[in-house]
């Protein structure tokens, strides 16, 4: 920060100072137990080279600057992004702290911009060299965010942190085994078989697959309709295939992740009418 600073200024970078020790001892917990994870750590995870530790630089910083859009745009709840503090509490929100800075400093005419390469090792926003910078590296995710992250980002990394982060929706959403051989060919051999059902799936009038819409997506939908018919028009439907695609887990993440998908595949529909 610049020198000399206001008093109030040196308190919160003090708070801040003591945030961040907290902060250090709490990364140290097993990543699938943590609910808050710094855009710094994400990047790195997200930009190791496949089958290696080495991380690519220019795209962990590609990285960094992609998560940074997705906050902007507004891809993430105000709750959801966070930044260390110290006082009252250890985060705080950063939207609506972003939203009431940039207010402040147009009115004063200063400049605010974002710096992808300072480090996680600063406050989420500070007063540098008379400007207002953004130290994205030092963003907080939550949990959540982090997994809406992961289904909408398409990085060759993902499945890798999903694999080492969260091994239980890396298990739920783990692709169906390679059929054998010779129930490939079984199957080839049936469908081959001219009948009258095949003929009438043939000219069924499910619609066709929106573009857009991820494969999981798509097959989740499919198996809600054949298991919860009609489940988009009844009252507590949507919900009730949630719980059934879900085969009676508890798990938040999985019931999450598969509204969403149902969701998704619901607004593409209505789009293409």
């Amino acid at each position: 920060m610049d020198e000399p600073r206001p008093p109030e200024m040196a308190e919160r970078e003090a708070a801040w100072r003591k945030a961040k020790k907290i902060w250090l001892i709490e990364t140290q917990r097993p990543l699938r137990d943590r609910k808050e994870f710094q855009v710094e750590e994400i990047a790195d995870a997200l930009a190791r080279k496949p089958g290696r530790c080495e991380i690519d630089g220019q795209e962990r910083r590609r990285i960094v600057i992609d998560v940074f859009g997705w906050i902007m745009r507004g891809e993430f709840d105000d709750c959801d992004v966070l930044m260390l503090v110290g006082s009252p509490q250890l985060f705080a929100p950063f939207l609506p702290e972003f939203r009431a800075v940039k207010e402040e400093v147009e009115q004063e005419g200063l400049n605010i911009w974002a710096n992808p390469d300072s480090g996680a090792y600063r406050p989420g926003i500070e007063l540098h060299l008379g400007k207002i910078r953004i130290n994205i590296e030092a963003l907080v995710l939550r949990r959540g965010a982090l997994e809406r992250y992961l289904e909408g980002c398409a990085l060759e990394g993902v499945p890798r942190l999903r694999l080492e982060w969260f091994p239980e929706s890396a298990a739920a959403v783990e692709p169906a085994a390679e059929p054998s051989p010779q129930k490939r060919a079984m199957s080839n051999a049936i469908r081959e078989v001219p009948t009258e059902t095949n003929n009438a799936a043939t000219h069924s009038d499910e619609p066709e697959r929106p573009s857009g819409v991820s494969d999981r997506a798509w097959e989740r939908y499919r198996d809600a309709k054949k298991r919860k018919p009609g489940f988009e028009t009844q009252r507590g439907g949507t919900a009730e295939a949630v719980r059934i695609l879900a085969g009676g887990q508890k798990d938040e993440t999985l019931i999450n992740s598969i509204r969403r998908d149902l969701s998704r595949v619901r607004k593409a529909l209505r789009e293409k009418l």
